[in-house]
Formats: structure tokens, C-alpha cells, sequence
């Protein structure tokens, strides 16, 4: 795992967040969390490792790395929201895990399409949903709904990331 793409994928959020709080003044851009999203990442991808992998693998795979980058992004709470109403759902935080987890995988699999000289994708597709929702819209209400019950599964979220490769694969 080369950290540098994690540090990467930290700045570019932080850039785009910083649009979004200068929208919205209650949103709070926590830059400085990077040294704690690392930690638990790392803490997470061991686990992983030990608890859920043969011995003889030596690196997770993209589908699992995703998720863990999108995990430890929520876990580190990289944005807030300072409001009066406790009952608004803020999940701009979920919306940007789950793209920076995407943009890990994207990045990983065009690697892999160059080894194998074939076209990069510009972005992933995804299919349609049977409640006609847009399938980011609902990937970020599930994510922010584990998040509320402590139900956070790495390996389902990895699970998601391959069906959305094998999905793009296809088209």
C-alpha cells in the first residue's frame, strides 16, 4: 500500500471541503485529523489481515482498501456541522468518504487497464435503483445509517466496491 495516495486523497478532500465551507459557514473542515485518519487506517487494514485473510496474503486488494480509506474517513470525522438543530442529517461526510474511496479504487483499477493495454475509465457507471434513487444517494444513506448504529462492515463495503468494478466491467 503506497501511503502517499492516502495523503493525496487527504489534501483533495480537504481542498473540496473547503468549498463547501466557505457555502456554509457551520461546516467544519477538521484538516489536522489526517495523523488519526492514518491510524485507524492502518489499525483497520491489519485487522482485516489478521482476523479475515489466509496468512499467505501479504496486501489487501483495492476492493478492501476502498473501503477501509471510507471507514477511516468517517471514523476520524473529517467534517462537522455546528448547528442549533440536533436533528439535521448532515452527511456531506459520507459523501466524501465514499468518493474518495472510489477515486482509490478508480486510480488502482486504470492501473491495472494499462498493465493489460486497455482503455482507462473516466468514472465509474452504476445501475439503477429499484427505489429510483441515484445509486450515490443511496450508497450515502447507507453508509451514514451504519455509521448512527455502529454497524460499519469493511468487508461489505469491499463487497460493494467489487460489484460496482464487476458492474463496469460489463457495460
Amino acid at each position: 500500500m503506497k501511503y502517499e495516495k492516502l495523503k493525496g486523497l487527504w489534501d483533495e478532500m480537504v481542498i473540496n471541503a473547503e468549498k463547501f465551507q466557505r457555502t456554509d459557514a457551520n461546516i467544519i473542515v477538521n484538516k489536522d485529523r489526517y495523523s488519526l485518519f492514518e491510524k485507524i487506517f492502518l489499525d483497520e487494514y491489519d485487522d482485516v489481515k489478521k482476523q479475515s485473510m489466509d496468512s499467505s496474503v501479504k496486501y489487501l486488494d483495492r476492493h478492501k482498501v476502498a473501503a477501509i480509506i471510507v471507514i477511516s474517513i468517517i471514523k476520524a470525522n473529517f467534517l462537522e456541522y455546528s448547528s442549533e438543530n440536533k436533528n439535521k442529517q448532515f452527511i456531506l461526510p459520507y459523501q466524501f468518504a465514499f468518493s474518495a474511496g472510489l477515486s482509490y479504487m478508480q486510480y488502482e483499477y486504470n492501473h491495472e487497464l494499462i498493465a493489460a493495454g486497455k482503455k482507462t475509465i473516466e468514472c465509474f457507471s452504476f445501475p439503477p435503483t429499484l427505489c429510483g434513487d441515484k445509486y450515490l444517494d443511496y450508497m450515502v444513506r447507507v453508509l451514514f445509517d451504519n455509521d448512527k448504529r455502529n454497524d460499519m462492515n469493511i468487508l461489505n463495503m469491499a463487497n460493494t466496491f467489487f460489484l460496482i468494478e464487476t458492474f463496469n466491467k460489463l457495460i
